[in-house]
């Protein structure tokens, strides 16, 4: 897969239109759904997990290729009805990413890594699921500058 910069920078976030107005940090700087959106759309017919929904912002970026399955987790209910009820290729759980089918794991081509609370180990335990499920896929790792918790994870891949 090819990154393409000024393609990623073309890519609107109209999508987010009705909760824009609740998330401010989004009309400048798209963070990096535009990202998200771009890489989900090079891809068709493909599983995406996003592990820790949250407010939905990653699977809402993701379900913008209505061609892919994206499976959203999280281990506390999160009210995404706004994404739920207009994609239909999104599939909320409430569940630990943990727990999930070995077999859903290991057919993802992409996983957006973005658990709570961040403290390196949860996200060691989830890396090593992986391994065992032979995971081919890409893991996108998110907030990996939160704070230095997260120093453990990192530290860990480049052992």
């Amino acid at each position: 897969m090819k990154l393409i910069k000024n393609e990623i920078e073309k890519i609107s976030l109209s999508y987010f239109d009705s909760i824009i107005d609740d998330y401010d940090y989004l009309k400048n700087t798209g963070e990096h759904y535009r990202l998200l959106t771009y890489i989900s759309k090079q891809f068709d017919n493909e599983v995406i997990i996003d592990a820790g929904t949250c407010q939905g912002h990653s699977c809402l970026a993701f379900a913008q290729n209505s061609n892919n399955k994206v499976y959203t987790y999280d281990i506390e209910p999160k009210d995404i009805t706004h994404i739920t009820d207009n994609y239909s290729n999104v599939i909320k759980n409430i569940l630990d990413i943990n727990l999930v089918d070995d077999s859903l794991l290991s057919s993802a081509k992409i996983i957006l890594l973005d658990i709570d609370p961040h403290n390196g180990n949860i996200e060691i335990d989830f890396y090593d699921k992986l391994i065992s499920v032979n995971f081919t896929g890409f893991l996108i790792c998110d907030d990996i500058y939160l704070n230095d918790d997260i120093k453990i994870f990192l530290n860990y891949l480049y052992k």
